[in-house]
Protein backbone atom coordinates (compact mmCIF):
# COMPACT_ATOMS: atom_id res chain seq x y z
CA UNK A 1 0.00 0.00 0.00
CA UNK A 2 1.99 2.88 -1.36
CA UNK A 3 1.26 5.94 -3.48
CA UNK A 4 2.75 9.26 -4.57
CA UNK A 5 1.11 12.66 -4.17
CA UNK A 6 2.54 15.30 -6.53
CA UNK A 7 1.63 18.96 -6.08
CA UNK A 8 1.47 20.36 -9.61
CA UNK A 9 0.14 23.76 -8.51
CA UNK A 10 -0.25 25.24 -5.04
CA UNK A 11 -1.18 28.90 -5.55
CA UNK A 12 -4.40 30.72 -4.74
CA UNK A 13 -6.42 32.56 -7.41
CA UNK A 14 -3.47 33.75 -9.52
CA UNK A 15 -0.20 32.07 -10.52
CA UNK A 16 3.18 33.36 -9.38
CA UNK A 17 6.67 32.66 -10.66
CA UNK A 18 7.02 29.87 -8.09
CA UNK A 19 3.44 28.68 -7.61
CA UNK A 20 1.07 27.68 -10.40
CA UNK A 21 -2.67 27.17 -10.08
CA UNK A 22 -4.23 24.32 -8.09
CA UNK A 23 -3.74 20.73 -9.20
CA UNK A 24 -2.69 17.59 -7.34
CA UNK A 25 -1.86 14.20 -8.86
CA UNK A 26 -2.13 10.97 -6.90
CA UNK A 27 -0.21 8.20 -8.61
CA UNK A 28 -1.06 4.66 -7.58
CA UNK A 29 -0.20 1.43 -9.37
CA UNK A 30 0.41 3.27 -12.63
CA UNK A 31 -2.90 5.15 -12.58
CA UNK A 32 -3.28 8.87 -11.97
CA UNK A 33 -6.09 10.49 -10.00
CA UNK A 34 -6.08 14.24 -10.65
CA UNK A 35 -7.65 16.65 -8.15
CA UNK A 36 -8.34 20.05 -9.72
CA UNK A 37 -6.89 21.17 -13.03
CA UNK A 38 -5.81 24.79 -13.01
CA UNK A 39 -4.16 26.53 -15.95
CA UNK A 40 -0.84 24.94 -16.84
CA UNK A 41 -1.62 21.56 -15.27
CA UNK A 42 -0.58 19.61 -18.35
CA UNK A 43 2.74 21.47 -18.50
CA UNK A 44 3.45 20.57 -14.88
CA UNK A 45 2.50 16.97 -15.66
CA UNK A 46 5.03 16.98 -18.48
CA UNK A 47 7.68 18.38 -16.14
CA UNK A 48 7.03 15.55 -13.65
CA UNK A 49 6.85 12.79 -16.25
CA UNK A 50 3.14 12.14 -15.78
CA UNK A 51 1.50 10.90 -18.96
CA UNK A 52 -1.98 12.28 -19.74
CA UNK A 53 -2.78 8.78 -20.97
CA UNK A 54 -2.39 7.44 -17.43
CA UNK A 55 -5.03 9.75 -15.92
CA UNK A 56 -7.96 7.62 -14.79
CA UNK A 57 -10.18 10.15 -13.00
CA UNK A 58 -10.26 13.94 -12.71
CA UNK A 59 -12.02 15.49 -9.71
CA UNK A 60 -12.81 19.21 -9.71
CA UNK A 61 -13.63 20.80 -6.35
CA UNK A 62 -15.68 23.78 -7.54
CA UNK A 63 -16.41 26.19 -10.37
CA UNK A 64 -13.84 28.92 -9.71
CA UNK A 65 -11.65 29.18 -12.80
CA UNK A 66 -8.32 28.74 -11.05
CA UNK A 67 -9.37 25.16 -10.28
CA UNK A 68 -10.48 23.97 -13.71
CA UNK A 69 -9.44 26.28 -16.58
CA UNK A 70 -6.71 23.81 -17.56
CA UNK A 71 -9.21 21.02 -18.22
CA UNK A 72 -10.04 21.67 -21.89
CA UNK A 73 -6.38 21.91 -22.84
CA UNK A 74 -5.60 18.65 -21.06
CA UNK A 75 -8.47 16.90 -22.86
CA UNK A 76 -7.21 18.17 -26.21
CA UNK A 77 -3.72 16.88 -25.44
CA UNK A 78 -5.12 13.47 -24.48
CA UNK A 79 -6.98 13.36 -27.79
CA UNK A 80 -3.94 14.32 -29.88
CA UNK A 81 -1.95 11.60 -28.11
CA UNK A 82 -4.60 9.09 -29.30
CA UNK A 83 -5.99 8.23 -25.90
CA UNK A 84 -8.46 5.35 -26.07
CA UNK A 85 -9.21 4.50 -22.44
CA UNK A 86 -12.37 6.06 -20.93
CA UNK A 87 -11.84 9.09 -18.68
CA UNK A 88 -13.90 9.84 -15.59
CA UNK A 89 -14.62 13.49 -14.76
CA UNK A 90 -16.22 14.27 -11.41
CA UNK A 91 -17.46 17.86 -11.19
CA UNK A 92 -20.45 20.10 -10.63
CA UNK A 93 -23.13 20.47 -13.29
CA UNK A 94 -21.72 23.93 -14.14
CA UNK A 95 -18.30 22.53 -14.98
CA UNK A 96 -19.71 19.58 -16.89
CA UNK A 97 -21.71 22.04 -19.01
CA UNK A 98 -18.59 24.17 -19.49
CA UNK A 99 -16.59 21.20 -20.78
CA UNK A 100 -19.36 19.96 -23.07
CA UNK A 101 -19.92 23.46 -24.48
CA UNK A 102 -16.19 24.06 -24.95
CA UNK A 103 -15.78 20.82 -26.87
CA UNK A 104 -18.81 21.63 -29.00
CA UNK A 105 -17.71 25.19 -29.81
CA UNK A 106 -14.24 24.03 -30.82
CA UNK A 107 -15.72 21.14 -32.82
CA UNK A 108 -13.59 18.74 -30.83
CA UNK A 109 -14.42 15.08 -31.31
CA UNK A 110 -12.90 12.99 -28.57
CA UNK A 111 -11.48 9.63 -29.62
CA UNK A 112 -12.18 8.26 -26.15
CA UNK A 113 -15.20 8.02 -23.89
CA UNK A 114 -15.85 10.81 -21.40
CA UNK A 115 -17.82 9.68 -18.37
CA UNK A 116 -19.22 12.65 -16.44
CA UNK A 117 -20.34 12.34 -12.81
CA UNK A 118 -22.07 15.24 -11.09
CA UNK A 119 -20.71 15.93 -7.62
CA UNK A 120 -23.41 15.80 -4.96
CA UNK A 121 -23.43 15.15 -1.24
CA UNK A 122 -22.75 11.47 -0.60
CA UNK A 123 -21.32 10.82 -4.07
CA UNK A 124 -19.16 7.69 -4.36
CA UNK A 125 -17.26 6.23 -7.30
CA UNK A 126 -15.46 2.90 -7.34
CA UNK A 127 -12.31 2.60 -9.43
CA UNK A 128 -11.11 -0.97 -8.99
CA UNK A 129 -9.87 -1.14 -5.38
CA UNK A 130 -10.16 2.61 -4.73
CA UNK A 131 -13.24 4.52 -3.59
CA UNK A 132 -13.67 8.23 -4.34
CA UNK A 133 -16.10 10.06 -2.07
CA UNK A 134 -17.29 13.67 -2.11
CA UNK A 135 -18.16 15.80 0.90
CA UNK A 136 -19.60 19.32 1.05
CA UNK A 137 -17.28 22.14 2.10
CA UNK A 138 -17.95 25.81 2.88
CA UNK A 139 -16.93 27.96 -0.07
CA UNK A 140 -19.35 28.13 -3.03
CA UNK A 141 -22.65 26.37 -3.56
CA UNK A 142 -20.93 23.71 -5.68
CA UNK A 143 -17.78 23.25 -3.56
CA UNK A 144 -16.86 19.70 -2.55
CA UNK A 145 -13.81 18.03 -1.10
CA UNK A 146 -12.75 14.50 -1.97
CA UNK A 147 -11.72 11.38 -0.09
CA UNK A 148 -9.47 8.89 -1.87
CA UNK A 149 -9.61 5.61 0.04
CA UNK A 150 -7.86 2.33 -0.75
CA UNK A 151 -9.59 -0.94 0.09
CA UNK A 152 -8.33 -2.82 3.10
CA UNK A 153 -6.51 -6.03 2.19
CA UNK A 154 -5.72 -9.18 4.09
CA UNK A 155 -2.31 -9.36 5.66
CA UNK A 156 0.47 -11.93 5.38
CA UNK A 157 -0.59 -15.31 3.97
CA UNK A 158 0.43 -18.21 6.25
CA UNK A 159 1.01 -21.40 4.22
CA UNK A 160 1.07 -23.62 7.31
CA UNK A 161 -2.49 -22.62 8.22
CA UNK A 162 -3.69 -23.30 4.68
CA UNK A 163 -2.12 -26.76 4.68
CA UNK A 164 -3.51 -27.59 8.12
CA UNK A 165 -7.00 -26.82 6.81
CA UNK A 166 -6.49 -29.10 3.85
CA UNK A 167 -6.08 -26.39 1.21
CA UNK A 168 -3.73 -27.74 -1.49
CA UNK A 169 -1.04 -25.50 -2.98
CA UNK A 170 -1.99 -23.88 -6.28
CA UNK A 171 -4.93 -21.81 -7.52
CA UNK A 172 -6.85 -22.00 -4.23
CA UNK A 173 -3.94 -20.37 -2.40
CA UNK A 174 -3.96 -17.53 -4.93
CA UNK A 175 -7.69 -16.99 -4.42
CA UNK A 176 -7.23 -16.75 -0.67
CA UNK A 177 -4.34 -14.32 -1.14
CA UNK A 178 -6.65 -12.16 -3.28
CA UNK A 179 -9.16 -12.07 -0.43
CA UNK A 180 -11.61 -14.57 -1.88
CA UNK A 181 -13.42 -17.33 -0.03
CA UNK A 182 -12.94 -20.88 -1.32
CA UNK A 183 -14.93 -24.11 -1.03
CA UNK A 184 -13.04 -27.37 -0.54
CA UNK A 185 -14.09 -30.69 -2.06
CA UNK A 186 -15.69 -31.77 1.22
CA UNK A 187 -17.86 -28.63 1.25
CA UNK A 188 -15.94 -26.72 3.92
CA UNK A 189 -15.56 -22.99 3.38
CA UNK A 190 -12.17 -21.40 4.02
CA UNK A 191 -12.00 -17.62 4.34
CA UNK A 192 -8.93 -15.35 4.02
CA UNK A 193 -9.11 -14.54 7.74
CA UNK A 194 -8.42 -18.22 8.51
CA UNK A 195 -5.07 -18.27 6.66
CA UNK A 196 -3.73 -14.73 6.98
CA UNK A 197 -2.27 -12.56 9.70
CA UNK A 198 -4.31 -9.43 10.30
CA UNK A 199 -5.57 -6.84 7.84
CA UNK A 200 -3.63 -4.08 6.09
CA UNK A 201 -5.68 -0.91 6.18
CA UNK A 202 -5.85 1.03 2.94
CA UNK A 203 -4.51 4.58 2.79
CA UNK A 204 -6.97 7.45 3.17
CA UNK A 205 -6.18 10.81 1.54
CA UNK A 206 -8.50 13.81 1.98
CA UNK A 207 -8.42 17.03 -0.07
CA UNK A 208 -10.67 19.94 0.87
CA UNK A 209 -10.24 22.30 -2.06
CA UNK A 210 -11.19 25.86 -1.03
CA UNK A 211 -13.12 26.05 2.23
CA UNK A 212 -13.73 27.60 5.58
CA UNK A 213 -13.10 25.21 8.49
CA UNK A 214 -16.13 22.96 9.00
CA UNK A 215 -17.46 20.05 11.01
CA UNK A 216 -18.13 18.31 7.71
CA UNK A 217 -14.42 18.33 6.93
CA UNK A 218 -13.63 16.94 10.38
CA UNK A 219 -16.06 14.09 9.79
CA UNK A 220 -14.68 13.37 6.32
CA UNK A 221 -11.05 13.51 7.49
CA UNK A 222 -11.52 11.48 10.66
CA UNK A 223 -8.50 9.17 10.99
CA UNK A 224 -7.12 10.13 7.56
CA UNK A 225 -3.52 9.37 6.81
CA UNK A 226 -3.09 12.68 4.97
CA UNK A 227 -5.27 15.80 5.01
CA UNK A 228 -4.57 18.35 2.27
CA UNK A 229 -6.27 21.54 3.44
CA UNK A 230 -6.86 25.06 2.15
CA UNK A 231 -4.38 27.40 3.84
CA UNK A 232 -4.69 30.63 1.91
CA UNK A 233 -3.75 32.95 4.78
CA UNK A 234 -2.03 33.23 8.15
CA UNK A 235 -3.99 34.09 11.28
CA UNK A 236 -3.30 37.83 11.03
CA UNK A 237 -5.49 37.73 7.88
CA UNK A 238 -8.38 35.89 9.54
CA UNK A 239 -10.91 38.57 8.63
CA UNK A 240 -9.89 38.30 4.96
CA UNK A 241 -10.11 34.51 5.17
CA UNK A 242 -13.65 34.77 6.52
CA UNK A 243 -14.66 37.29 3.83
CA UNK A 244 -13.39 35.06 1.00
CA UNK A 245 -14.45 31.75 2.60
CA UNK A 246 -10.93 30.41 2.88
CA UNK A 247 -8.92 29.06 5.84
CA UNK A 248 -5.84 30.15 7.73
CA UNK A 249 -2.95 27.79 8.41
CA UNK A 250 -3.87 27.70 12.09
CA UNK A 251 -7.49 26.83 11.29
CA UNK A 252 -6.34 23.99 9.04
CA UNK A 253 -4.17 22.70 11.90
CA UNK A 254 -7.13 22.79 14.28
CA UNK A 255 -9.14 20.71 11.81
CA UNK A 256 -6.28 18.21 11.50
CA UNK A 257 -6.05 17.91 15.29
CA UNK A 258 -9.79 17.43 15.69
CA UNK A 259 -9.85 14.78 12.95
CA UNK A 260 -6.79 12.98 14.35
CA UNK A 261 -5.02 12.82 10.99
CA UNK A 262 -1.45 11.61 10.66
CA UNK A 263 -0.05 14.33 8.37
CA UNK A 264 -1.35 17.76 7.40
CA UNK A 265 -0.31 19.35 4.11
CA UNK A 266 -1.13 23.01 3.50
CA UNK A 267 -1.85 24.27 -0.01
CA UNK A 268 -3.70 27.02 -1.95
CA UNK A 269 -1.24 29.63 -0.73
CA UNK A 270 -1.89 33.33 -1.29
CA UNK A 271 0.55 35.13 -3.56
CA UNK A 272 1.42 37.47 -0.68
CA UNK A 273 3.52 34.71 0.94
CA UNK A 274 6.89 34.29 -0.73
CA UNK A 275 8.16 32.06 2.10
CA UNK A 276 6.39 29.18 3.85
CA UNK A 277 7.80 30.10 7.25
CA UNK A 278 4.88 32.20 8.53
CA UNK A 279 2.34 29.59 7.42
CA UNK A 280 4.31 26.82 9.09
CA UNK A 281 4.72 28.81 12.29
CA UNK A 282 1.00 29.56 12.33
CA UNK A 283 0.06 25.86 12.15
CA UNK A 284 2.66 23.97 14.21
CA UNK A 285 1.53 25.76 17.37
CA UNK A 286 -1.53 23.50 17.40
CA UNK A 287 -0.65 20.45 15.25
CA UNK A 288 2.33 18.44 14.02
CA UNK A 289 3.51 17.15 11.60
CA UNK A 290 2.75 19.83 9.00
CA UNK A 291 4.12 20.35 5.51
CA UNK A 292 3.61 23.53 3.49
CA UNK A 293 3.35 22.29 -0.09
CA UNK A 294 5.45 23.82 -2.83
CA UNK A 295 5.03 23.26 -6.55
CA UNK A 296 6.42 19.93 -7.80
CA UNK A 297 6.70 18.51 -4.29
CA UNK A 298 6.37 14.71 -4.34
CA UNK A 299 5.13 12.96 -1.20
CA UNK A 300 5.54 9.19 -1.13
CA UNK A 301 3.26 7.52 1.41
CA UNK A 302 3.14 3.88 2.44
CA UNK A 303 1.44 1.90 5.16
CA UNK A 304 3.78 0.57 7.85
CA UNK A 305 1.19 -1.05 10.11
CA UNK A 306 -2.45 -0.63 11.06
CA UNK A 307 -1.89 2.71 12.77
CA UNK A 308 1.25 4.09 11.14
CA UNK A 309 2.45 5.47 7.81
CA UNK A 310 5.87 6.31 6.48
CA UNK A 311 6.13 9.39 4.30
CA UNK A 312 9.03 10.84 2.34
CA UNK A 313 9.30 14.29 0.76
CA UNK A 314 11.07 14.75 -2.56
CA UNK A 315 11.62 18.45 -3.17
CA UNK A 316 11.93 19.85 -6.72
Amino acid sequence: MSLDIIFLGTSSAIPTTSRWLPSIAIIRRGKVFLMDCGEGTQIRMLRMGISPLKVDTIMITHSHGDHFFGLLGLLQTMNILSRRDPLQIVASSKIIEFVETGLELTESIMGFELNFYETVEGFKLRRNDVTIEAFKVEHTDDSFGYIIREDDVWGEFIPEKALSLGVPMGPLWKKLQRGEEIVLEDGRIVTPSMVTKGIKRGLKIVYTGDTRPSENTIRAARGADILIHDSTFTSDRLERAMETLHSTAREAALIARAANVKLLILTHISARYTSPVSLLRDSVEVFKPVVVACDLLRVNVRRVDKNSILWRLDLP
